[in-house]
């Protein structure tokens, strides 16, 4: 203790000088643990919400009872556009639940190497050229 609240201590109702910056009344300091607890609820709130969002997230993520017949659906048109297994595989993995065949074609033209696409995915004249390149 400094000497102003050793001197306050000693004497009841006195405030020093040296002391009244550091005296807090029973009030106030009701008054700042009340302000500090409701910051701790809001944040609890905060995070009560998050965790609901996560949730709500989560559960419209998870795969229907139709998600089966849909998928097959897409692998079935994959393999009519002549995507081999492999490259069906790995897209059904990339996408998960959010697959459509729309995601589908477009992961597969963005992740794949233009030679390893099919030839309805490549340009014809690019084909060409580059057979051509690859020939001489």
């Amino acid at each position: 203790y400094s000497q102003g609240m050793q001197q306050s201590l000693k004497t009841p109702g006195t405030v020093t000088k040296s002391s009244a910056a550091t005296f807090v009344s029973l009030q106030k300091h009701d008054e700042m643990k009340a302000l500090l607890e409701l910051g701790n609820l809001e944040e609890e709130l905060k995070n009560t919400a998050k965790n609901k969002t996560l949730l709500s997230s989560s559960i419209a993520a998870a795969p229907s009872d139709r998600f089966p017949s849909r998928l097959s659906n897409i692998v079935e048109r994959l393999e009519e556009l002549k995507f081999t297994n492999d490259q069906i595989e790995a897209v059904v993995c990339a996408l998960k639940y959010d697959i459509t065949l729309e995601t589908a074609l477009h992961w597969l033209c963005l992740n794949l190497n233009t030679l390893e696409l099919p030839a309805l995915f490549r340009d014809a004249r690019w084909s060409e050229s580059l057979s051509e390149v690859t020939t001489s």
